[in-house]
């Protein structure tokens, strides 16, 4: 539990209320759980805001309370998104946190907007990513307009968490945020003790391959369907694929990419149900050729799972792998350097235990659940004592 096992720890106070702010109930029930948890635990009060999902109802069964605001994530409709900012400002006028931490685009610009009305409460925001608008690609007026609601909107933030120094450099060269709010904190944690590797993993002669992603083309999905088609027909292996779509992200790919997919005889498709241990114990090689990310947790946690990782040499993913220790980083949108990546694990197969272990190593030296959590508990902890 760490700083806040405490139930007074703060000039007398306990019962603090704080509040997670995110675009889905999932992000926040995937993500940012242990934190709220250990917040509940201590003896304060814990309110997730994020339109209504399927995981809304289990936040209950941790002692978290939920509130439901409007959000069209698709939207650039002023009406629409003043509504989104009112919603959130309505809710945070009604539960009164002491602190605000809110994660994704949407709910750090809209949350900011909100949070001007109450100058007591602290405001953390979470830049998890800049997402599909940010690549090099997408690049258009409505990146330059999102970048002007950044700079606007984070000038009420008290600190403003990165996950990578990529994004980081990219806030500061763009005067988006002042250097003085700035926070690195290595992703949300993995729990490895949880995430441990295979008590008993079978060697074959067949090398699995597995992603585990949103099915959105900036995923690098297509990039890794296209690397399967080219190694079935020269090696015995398999690639197996667990996501969903989201229809509801800019980046998604369209429900005929995704019917096309599950078609496609190269890979085997299974939907994700939450728990992703299993499927990753049963493979022999993890592959996220995703073209910028905050910090993936699926590859942080298949480390933790002891796989060593094919990732592009990308923002965020870079910080995974330390190329020919415990895997390999190739260059975003090549289906060659993919494939010269696994054929190096089907040539080489002791690469695999020892790239293995040092993935594990890294994930438990740098990325545990434990030192994230703690070092979030403790920014809350220091910003709390300032008011």
């Amino acid at each position: 539990m760490g700083i806040f096992a405490e139930r007074i720890f703060i000039n007398g106070e306990s019962g603090l209320k704080f509040a997670f702010l995110s675009h889905l109930d999932f992000n926040l029930f995937k993500f940012r759980l242990p934190i709220m948890k250990s917040l509940v635990d201590a003896g304060h009060e814990v309110v997730a805001i994020c339109p209504e999902g399927k995981y809304s109802r289990h936040f209950e069964d941790s002692g978290i309370s939920h509130e439901t605001y409007f959000l069209d994530r698709t939207s650039f409709n002023p009406g629409k998104e003043l509504y989104s900012v009112f919603s959130i400002q309505r809710i945070l006028q009604k539960i009164k946190p002491d602190l605000l931490h809110s994660f994704i685009a949407k709910p750090n610009i809209y949350g900011c907007f909100a949070a001007r009305f109450n100058k007591k409460m602290r405001v953390v925001c979470s830049i998890t990513g800049l997402g599909s608008f940010f690549l090099k690609a997408n690049y258009s007026g409505k990146t330059i307009f999102i970048k002007f609601l950044y700079k606007l909107a984070l000038q009420r933030a008290d600190k403003v968490i990165f996950q990578n120094k990529d994004d980081q450099a990219f806030f500061i060269e763009n005067g988006l945020v002042s250097a003085k709010k700035l926070v690195l904190i290595g992703g949300s944690g993995v729990d490895n003790h949880f995430f441990v590797p295979a008590p008993e993993k079978k060697t074959g002669k067949t090398l699995t391959v597995g992603m585990i992603a949103r099915f959105s083309k900036e995923k690098g999905l297509f990039e890794f369907v296209r690397a399967a088609e080219r190694m079935k027909k020269e090696m015995d292996c398999r690639f197996v694929l667990l996501g969903w779509p989201d229809f509801g992200s800019p980046g998604s790919i369209t429900q005929e990419e995704f019917n096309s997919l599950k078609e496609n005889k190269a890979i085997e498709m299974f939907e994700f149900q939450g728990d992703v241990k299993d499927f990753l114990q049963h493979l022999d090689i993890f592959c996220l050729p995703s073209y910028r990310e905050g910090l993936p947790m699926s590859v942080l946690e298949a480390m933790a799972c002891g796989l060593p990782i094919v990732t592009s040499d990308a923002p965020g993913c870079r910080e995974t792998v330390e190329d020919g220790i415990n895997g390999f980083l190739v260059e975003t949108g090549n289906v060659e350097g993919i494939v010269k990546a696994i054929k190096r694990f089907a040539e080489q197969p002791s690469l695999l235990s020892q790239f293995g272990r040092e993935s594990r190593k890294k994930v438990c030296r740098e990325f545990s659940l434990d030192s994230v959590r703690n070092e979030h508990l403790n920014l809350y902890k220091n910003l709390l004592r300032q008011r």
